[in-house]
């Protein structure tokens, strides 16, 4: 082959590099193409494989919840007519109780007493009620915030209690509302509130005169305010109230000694003392029932004629030819 030759050869060669280079390029692009689509396609039947499993999961839930929906509403309304049922009965049974009552009052043969029906209760009975379980309500959390150390809302506190506890006892005596009151004063005593807490002793006071813890706080109070001889006949009330504590009798005999008068205080001392020291008065022992002895078995009558007869009598143990009555 010439050089001609070989230089054409080789000039066809380099021309036909570019077009393998390109027809390698489309057969690439060919198969990544035919690669993607059969992944969408993939991808396209399983997400139609998916929805359908959903709606097929979706018409069984719904179908289920229909069933239960339904059974729910036949439940509903068998509930509902038997309760009308029995409502029906109940009124027709209360309807015909009534008849006879009523006709029974008419003959005479039942007293209203014993008719059976429910006594009215006041107007305002529930209205009231709430109202005294507001102020007992209070009252605990105003003894929560003393016990806390919180001397103004616990005086903040009983006060409102007190408030609607007289509106609800209108100022009758109650030792309920006298305690509310002493707990009123103590805390306001507590507090530094030393008016409010005289008068507070003084509606305990005249709520329960039988109590002898307020006469004795009242009386401590009012020697410290300087009131000397209101203190001595506050003391003396409350030695009277309860003649068994020595503790008003103590009192009184401080205050009298601080008055001067030491003769009546020493009197007053000693009767505290006797009271501190004496013995306690024994409580009445509970009533109890004693056992029944047991009865013991009793004979017949032909047995204790048989077991007298049996016992020997005088000169049986003597001998058969010896005579009764000789030794």
């Amino acid at each position: 082959m010439t050089r001609q030759e070989r230089r054409l050869v080789s000039l066809q060669s380099k021309a036909a590099l570019p077009l393998l280079a390109t027809a390698c390029l489309l057969v690439l692009q060919a198969w990544s193409f035919a690669v993607w689509a059969g992944q969408k396609s993939h991808a396209r039947a399983s997400q139609n494989h998916a929805s359908g499993a959903s709606a097929k999961k979706q018409g069984r839930h719904r179908y289920s919840s229909d069933v239960s929906s339904h059974s729910a509403a036949t439940s509903s309304r068998k509930e509902k007519s038997r309760r009308s049922r029995a409502s029906t009965k109940a009124l027709s049974k209360s309807k015909a109780n009534t008849a006879s009552r009523q006709g029974a009052k008419q003959s005479g043969k039942v007293s209203d007493q014993d008719s059976g029906e429910p006594k009215a209760m006041p107007p305002n009975y529930e209205a009231e009620t709430r109202l005294l379980a507001k102020a007992y309500q209070l009252r605990d959390q105003a003894l929560n915030e003393q016990m806390r150390g919180d001397l103004g809302d616990a005086v903040k506190h009983l006060s409102e209690a007190t408030e609607i506890s007289n509106e609800y006892y209108q100022g009758e005596p109650n030792p309920a509302e006298s305690q509310l009151y002493f707990e009123l004063a103590v805390a306001a005593e507590a507090a530094g509130q030393n008016i409010l807490a005289d008068k507070s002793y003084g509606e305990s006071i005249k709520r329960n005169p039988k109590a002898t813890e307020p006469r004795l706080r009242s009386a401590t109070l009012t020697a410290k305010l300087g009131n000397l001889e209101k203190a001595i006949a506050e003391a003396r009330l409350a030695s009277g109230a309860d003649q068994a504590d020595p503790r008003p009798h103590n009192l009184l005999s401080l205050l009298l000694e601080h008055k001067g008068d030491f003769e009546e205080a020493a009197t007053e001392r000693a009767r505290a003392k006797a009271l501190l020291f004496a013995k306690p008065v024994p409580k009445p022992e509970p009533c109890r029932v004693k056992a029944a002895e047991p009865i013991q078995p009793t004979e017949p009558a032909d047995s204790v004629e048989k077991s007298e007869e049996e016992q020997p009598k005088e000169g049986d143990n003597q001998a058969p030819d010896q005579p009764r009555g000789l030794p």
